[in-house]
């Protein structure tokens, strides 16, 4: 019985059709992005991830944490450099860590006394200050940015500076992950979130293993305190000792699409900035453990169906023959598996901190049954050649060898 069990368990034919499965998912992917009319279709699965499910579902928890290291300040009813510099004023006599202004001034305005009292507030405490820039006209070939607009005083008054880009595949996409650096006419700038995490810490690039590598955003169910720029005395013990993000948090042109719904910028950073800070960023399952799990996940797939298959084929009942003519117990025992691999990844993401981008293997499961279907296909065909008959005795599918 043991040897019948693991001549069926390591069969040929199995290995054959879970790779079968994986073959047919990459020829979809190229063929989806080598027709036009699909790409579309290739663009909305290449923007899709798991992990959007999963903080949909942490997210759903009425108990959320409230962050103890980052506060926003909500600067979207100023409109005037003077206003602003109110604002960072009354920010620094409430002591905090670091103060990181999410916002760009480009050019000098004829508010004169405005822009003097802006330079004036940030210049105050330029060691925990942190202002924002922005990265332009990126050349692939380099992979580098050949230019950035930073704020009007940083010639003559500079200050510790980051960009705020916030890196995606294309303008619609969901942000899902953060960089820490980029080059800019080939030497490497860091972005806003490390920037604010270096000077809070006082640590160096370094001190933090794998620090330059863009990593997920690890959006897990958090908020932040937001403190309006017209109360910011009143709360003073959501801004002393933390890192105070100054920002507009109602600026449609500033929303991105995250995996938690439309955010605003200063949001974004703070998320960012928190993941950097717990150093507990999500670890990505790089893609050739990926497709050998993709492989794995197909081989069980096929042993599942094949074992449930083989089991209904000899009970005579009416129920077992309506189910095994209509095929509703393989979709039964696959809807089954993928659901045990969604709470096993589920499992590895809030638990481990490990993303495993369960699209690549969900994909290919649900190819097995074609995968199955064309190989059985061509082991009819193959019993028209005689000298495949010793060959075809060895299948594991039942198929009537052809007359002499």
């Amino acid at each position: 019985m043991w040897k019948n069990f693991f001549r069926v368990l390591f069969h040929r034919e199995h290995l054959i059709i879970s790779g079968g499965a994986i073959l047919l998912l990459l020829f979809c992917y190229f063929v989806s992005l080598n027709i036009s009319f699909l790409s579309p279709v290739a663009r909305a699965i290449k923007d899709f991830s798991m992990s959007d499910l999963y903080y949909q579902m942490c997210w759903s928890d009425d108990e959320v944490e409230e962050s103890e290291l980052v506060t926003l300040v909500d600067i979207t009813k100023q409109h005037t450099r003077g206003e602003l510099a109110s604002t960072v004023e009354q920010v620094n006599r409430c002591n905090p860590r670091t103060v990181v202004l999410d916002v760009i001034f480009e050019g000098v305005k004829d508010d004169l006394a405005g822009n003097d009292s802006l330079v004036s507030a940030l210049s105050a405490n330029p060691s925990t200050t942190v202002v924002a820039a922005k990265l332009i006209d990126y050349q692939d070939s380099l992979q580098s940015f050949r230019g950035k607009v930073s704020s009007f005083f940083m010639d003559e008054f500079p200050l510790m500076e980051g960009y705020s880009n916030v890196m995606s595949n294309h303008t619609a996409s969901t942000v899902r992950e953060m960089s820490v650096n980029r080059k800019l006419r080939g030497e490497p700038v860091y972005s806003l979130a490390a920037r604010s995490y270096m000077v809070a810490l006082g640590d160096s690039v370094q001190a933090f293993p794998g620090f330059s590598e863009d990593r997920l955003i690890n959006f897990k169910p958090l908020r932040f305190p937001v403190v309006s720029s017209d109360s910011i005395l009143q709360h003073r013990d959501l801004i002393q000792d933390r890192i105070v993000l100054i920002g507009a948090l109602k600026e449609e042109a500033d929303m991105h699409y995250t995996p938690i719904g439309k955010m605003p910028g200063p949001e974004v950073q703070a998320f960012s900035v928190q993941t950097l800070l717990d150093q507990r960023d999500i670890q990505v399952v790089p893609e050739w453990l990926l497709m050998l799990l993709a492989f794995l996940a197909c081989y069980i797939t096929q042993l599942l169906q094949y074992a449930v298959g083989v089991f209904i084929g000899r009970r005579t009942d009416t129920l077992s023959v309506f189910l095994s003519g209509s095929f509703l117990f393989l979709r039964f025992v696959t809807f089954s598996w993928l659901a045990l691999l969604a709470f096993l990844g589920f499992v590895l993401y809030f638990r481990f901190n490990v993303y495993l981008a369960m699209t690549w293997i969900f994909a290919p499961v649900m190819l097995v049954a074609e995968a199955r279907a064309i190989y059985a296909a061509v082991v009819k065909s193959m019993c028209y050649n005689h000298s495949q008959v010793k060959w075809l005795e060895k299948s594991l599918y039942k198929v009537s060898k052809p007359e002499s």
